[in-house]
Order: structure tokens, then sequence, then C-alpha cells
């Protein structure tokens, strides 16, 4: 497996090898996860840590994820690792964000919200080796206060959908 392939280049990869299942990692437990990830390795495209359960436990937490995205990258180098930050931000906010997911944390694409437009999502789309996954359609009870709205006549997130395509 080449050393510097993309997100989108190891995702395809797990795609062609029938594997469709990425693994949400949310607990900022170390130990936990390690085994989550021995009985998962051999099924997934991707793993998914959600950001917030480890930041909550401080720089433990983060020590845990580290540890966790170190050994994804040790049992499989070709599985994509999607850090679940929903970060947006101003544009300077946003090039520290990516300094610290993509170049200290080493993952391979992070989820982004797009509520401040496409200036502050330039510093993702710089980073053309990673992916970025656009907030559009949400599935939490609250979601369609928002992204249901008419603008119009078409709710604001297939607008959103359709900006970000």
């Amino acid at each position: 497996m080449a050393i510097n392939q993309t997100f989108l280049d190891k995702l395809k990869r797990k795609w062609e090898e029938n594997k469709f299942v990425c693994v949400g990692l949310d607990q900022g437990e170390f130990e936990f996860n390690k085994n989550i990830i021995d009985q998962t390795a051999d099924l997934v495209c991707a793993y998914k840590p959600q950001s917030a359960f480890y930041e909550t436990e401080g720089t433990t937490g983060v020590e845990a994820l580290k540890k966790t995205i170190q050994y994804i990258r040790d049992k499989d180098p070709g599985i994509p690792i999607i850090l679940d930050a929903k970060r947006g931000d101003i544009g300077n906010t946003n090039k520290a964000y990516v300094k610290t997911i993509f170049d200290d944390l080493g993952v391979d694409a992070v989820t982004v919200h797009p509520y401040l437009g496409k200036e502050s999502l330039e510093p993702f789309l710089n980073r053309a080796d990673k992916g970025i996954i656009v907030l559009v359609k949400t599935s939490n009870p609250g979601a369609g206060e928002f992204q249901d709205l008419e603008t119009g006549g078409k709710p604001l997130y297939q607008i959103v959908a359709k900006h970000v395509a």
C-alpha cells in the first residue's frame, strides 16, 4: 500500500474490499477502543472517533485519542480515520484546527459544519490529501428547526448540499 494515500484513496480501497461499515469510537478510553478495533478491523471501511468524548477527559483523553489513532495505524494503515469534531469557525481558527486535526493527530478526514460559509472551510479544503465531511442533514431530533426551513421553495439542507457538492 502506498504511504501517501489520500482519504478518498483509502476509502475507495476499503469499498473495493466490500467494506462499508464505519465504526464510531465514542469512548475516551484507549483499552476499550483497542478491544473494539481488534474485533472490527477486518470488517470496517473507516473509524470515527468523536472528539468531544476525548476532550472532556482533558490531557488524558487527548492521549487516549492519540493512542487510539496510532493503534489503528499500526493495525492497518489503510483504514481511514475520520475525526467527528463538527468544526466550523472563522478562517484563522480553522487554520489552527487543521494543524491540530491533520498534522498533530494525523487523521484522514474531519466532520465540519458550513454555517459560516465557504471561506471558513477554506483551510480544510486546502488540504487535498485529507477529507472533509460537511454536515448537511443531521439525524438529531431538533435538526429540522433550521435544516428543513424552506428558502426559494427548497429545504435549506438541499441548498447546502448543492453548494458543497
